[in-house]
């Protein structure tokens, strides 16, 4: 699916994307990335209400901080596309428009895996899991060890310079059949 979302075969990735999210219905990522392609096909109203369910979905312990990250993209897509989709059954108190100059999503595609996000900024302050705030007002919201992302950094006012992204592949509990590891940067 992610191979035919990155060819722009949007109908056959969808269609993947949604058997996947039937048979891996306990895994909020099925239904975010489901959001994901249903935004690039332009289909807001059903993207937004999937990124919804991940917001309020009742997901196991590894998932835990997804949910933050769901919210900014389904309040993203609103600001972006509010005149197409309809949000009187959302709770009204979460939506609001979150407006960032910079904002680095990483995501991989095995599960029981375990990457972590790095992002220094120009005053060269690393923020990643284990410095979840910088000086300059980043935000590392979430770390994810046993699940597949996502990880991300956000940054509402940003300063001129250089920004170094990096990912570190910390280890992984997969069955070592199922092959290595894509990443996606965002």
């Amino acid at each position: 699916a992610y191979k035919l979302q990155n060819l722009k075969k949007y109908e056959l990735a969808k269609q993947i994307f949604e058997y996947i999210a039937e048979i891996r219905a306990e895994e909020p990522q099925s239904f975010r990335d489901l959001a994901i392609i249903n935004e690039e096909m332009g289909n807001y109203q059903e993207a937004a209400d999937l990124y919804y369910k991940v917001v309020f979905g009742k997901w196991d312990w590894r998932f835990s901080g997804i949910e933050m990250t769901a919210l900014t993209e389904l309040n993203a897509l609103i600001a972006k596309h509010y005149k197409e989709v309809i949000t009187e059954k959302y709770n009204s108190q979460l939506i609001y428009a979150m407006p960032l100059d910079l904002r680095v999503v990483l995501r991989w595609d095995l599960d029981n895996t375990d990457i972590d996000l790095w992002v220094t900024d120009p005053k060269q302050e690393r923020c990643y899991y284990g410095r979840r705030q910088t000086k300059i007002g980043g935000l590392f919201p979430a770390d994810f060890t046993g699940g597949n992302g996502p990880e991300e950094f956000l940054l509402k006012t940003a300063m001129k310079g250089k920004y170094i992204i990096e990912c570190n592949y910390f280890g992984s509990r997969a069955t070592k059949l199922t092959g290595g590891t894509t990443i996606f940067l965002d």
